[in-house]
């Protein structure tokens, strides 16, 4: 029985595509036909397969479908199962190479939620320099949180501008980066965390992420080769779902951290 209905939906696409387009809902046939763009005649013996596995149901009055109860159940997984498949064949090629270990179990399980993100890899003359498309909506967010498991030269200029902008800034570093800021700019740095809406948070474990950066409209996901390498490259998405993601995974590390309240 296993078997069969593994093999009903793996082996169809159309299968799949009717099951997953009856999710929110009992659907007539002209619509499903005209959604998934087939002939009837092509689809019929599809449906027939569907409903003799018990997975649809048919109202020949109204000529709909719907997902029966076993339907349902299988749906219910089978979308989640979808997305991470998406994810991975999307960026298997960066994540394979890439040091994952910084994501909890809970966000790591829903890695799904990455799917729509976009993989940026910069110039030649713009590895070492900070998003410039991210500073762009950054400038445009009243809230900015991000983790750094690295200095930047721009740092301090780009946080002035958050200052000056009002928008409520959210910094969580590593001792090092702390250590290499303050050797860098120690002044620049005793002057932002003055402002009301600049905070300094220090993570006192090691940080397995290059950088995460979220605004109100945006995440961007730069991580660490397996050996620990600075990669330019990065992940940035606008998808609502993404966004969420990685306001959790900012929360993780958030709360773990202590406030940088001076410098001496």
């Amino acid at each position: 029985m296993r078997k069969a209905l593994i093999e009903t939906i793996s082996r169809s696409e159309k299968r799949k595509d009717v099951l997953l387009l009856l999710k929110n809902g009992p659907v007539r046939m002209s619509t499903i036909l005209q959604k998934l763009d087939v002939s009837r005649n092509a689809l019929l013996p599809q449906m027939k397969i569907l409903d003799e596995a018990h997975l649809i149901t048919k109202n020949e009055k109204e000529d709909t479908y719907a997902l029966s109860k076993y339907g349902k159940l299988i749906v219910s997984d089978l979308e989640p199962l979808l997305s991470t498949l998406e994810t991975l064949e999307k960026q298997m090629d960066y994540l394979l190479n890439h040091n994952i270990d910084f994501i909890p179990p809970e966000l790591f399980y829903r890695m799904r939620e990455l799917k729509n993100c976009a993989l940026i890899e910069p110039d030649l003359h713009e590895a070492l320099d900070l998003s410039k498309v991210a500073i762009k909506n950054c400038l445009k967010s009243q809230k900015i949180c991000s983790l750094a498991s690295f200095y930047h030269s721009e740092y301090s200029s780009l946080f002035t501008k958050y200052a000056k902008n009002g928008s409520e800034f959210r910094f969580v570093i590593t001792e090092e980066v702390l250590t290499k800021f303050i050797e860098e700019e120690k002044q620049k740095l005793k002057e932002l965390i003055q402002y009301p809406n600049i905070n300094f948070y220090i993570y006192p474990h090691k940080m397995e992420v290059s950088a995460v950066l979220m605004a109100e409209d945006f995440i961007l996901l730069r991580l660490l080769t397996l050996n620990e390498i600075y990669d330019p490259r990065y992940l940035i998405s606008d998808d609502p779902e993404a966004i969420n993601w990685g306001n959790e995974l900012f929360d993780h590390y958030f709360i773990k951290s202590v406030p940088l309240l001076k410098i001496e």
